[in-house]
């Protein structure tokens, strides 16, 4: 019996969905690090399996548009 190491137990920090993967293999490729700046300043960060993620590009596109709107200074807010 072969002996293989370097394998992980990824678990996504939103839905809960658990995978076991080779280190560097394709599925542990497609687990990202999501991370968020509160309104306060602080930070927060999460571990997203692939179909989540997928949710939370759309949330960070539409956060990305707004803040370079406030930044340019055309978001209508005035202040």
């Amino acid at each position: 019996m072969a002996k293989t190491s370097g394998f992980y137990s990824l678990v996504c920090d939103r839905c809960g969905k658990q995978a076991y993967t080779a280190e560097g293999s394709p599925t542990d490729q497609n687990w990202k690090s999501a991370g968020h700046t509160n309104a306060d300043g602080s930070q927060s960060g999460r571990y997203l399996c692939p179909e989540c993620f997928k949710g939370y590009q759309v949330i960070a596109r539409r956060q990305d548009s707004e803040y370079n709107a406030f930044m340019a200074g055309t978001d209508g807010d005035g202040e």
